[in-house]
């Protein structure tokens, strides 16, 4: 273990990542933890809480935005290059879970890292891991060590918007059709006053990932097989409500209300009042 009393301190409210000497903050650096908030799920793309140790130091001596792939450097990120990729640059600190929840972090990949959307630094925006400014991951890594201790924070306080949107009933049309524009329409209003759209679908046979990249929608759910069918919906609906924390939710489509699904969110919306309803 580290000698020190160095301990770093992520706080996914405040964004922010301290180093802490003594019980003094001695540096503080913006940071973003990912989108889709808190969890230990491999594949989740969220971040994990908890307690953890600094386990590999990786890119000393290695050029600022030196770009790794699977921890080894593979060539130099430019600024303006890759900016809808989630590229791992300059430096690499190396997470280990030391909670039952967290144990599978290092096999989950969590790094602290330099990234190439800096201008995301600040708020939530990563896929897990939690990302620095590369001057910032420079300067960090080298006042560190293997084995000091890093606490990531849980969220507390409620953020953002989340708006469930049921694929089937609001967006599927057969081979060769198209969405309602009236729906589109008013999901790029939604996305445009703050809601985070989340599509869910019912079957592993919908095509709900091409509808979600050409109406621009990043995060969508559709069950792994027909044995996860039956209360999915439900099921990944407690899922974001217990990572993202949102201040507010609204479900477009789906089951009439009454379903188990209506005390989850706190509006239905059908799909023929969508418009003018997800403005505030």
């Amino acid at each position: 273990m580290s000698h020190t009393s160095r301990q770093l301190v992520v706080s996914i409210d405040d964004q922010t990542l301290r180093v802490i000497e003594g019980g003094t903050c001695i540096r503080e650096f913006p940071v973003s933890t990912a989108i889709k908030g808190m969890g230990f799920t491999e594949g989740s793309h969220r971040t994990p809480t908890g307690n953890f140790r600094i386990c590999e130091k990786i890119g000393a001596g290695h050029a600022s935005g030196t770009i790794f792939k699977a921890r080894l450097p593979v060539g130099i990120w430019q600024p303006g290059e890759a900016p809808d990729e989630d590229l791992v640059l300059t430096r690499i600190l190396r997470l280990d879970g030391l909670d039952p929840a967290n144990t599978n972090t290092l096999a989950r990949y969590v790094y602290i890292h330099g990234t190439n959307r800096e201008d995301l630094i600040g708020s939530p925006a990563g896929h897990g891991c939690v990302r620095l400014r590369n001057d910032d991951m420079i300067d960090l890594f080298d006042r560190v060590e293997e084995n000091d201790s890093l606490e990531i924070l849980p969220a507390t306080r409620p953020r953002g918007k989340l708006l469930f949107i049921d694929f089937d009933s609001t967006l599927a049309r057969p081979a060769g059709g198209y969405p309602p524009a009236a729906v589109v329409e008013s999901i790029a209003q939604a996305m445009q006053a703050g809601w985070l759209p989340v599509l869910l679908a019912s079957s592993p046979e919908s095509p709900v990932e091409t509808t979600a990249r050409a109406l621009g929608i990043t995060h969508f759910e559709v069950p792994a097989s027909a044995f996860e069918e039956a209360g999915f919906h439900a099921r990944k609906i407690r899922e974001w409500l217990a990572a993202y924390l949102p201040e507010k939710t609204a479900m477009l489509g789906g089951t009439a209300p009454g379903s188990d699904l209506e005390p989850l969110v706190d509006s239905w919306i059908t799909q023929d009042a969508i418009s003018g309803m997800l403005d505030a």
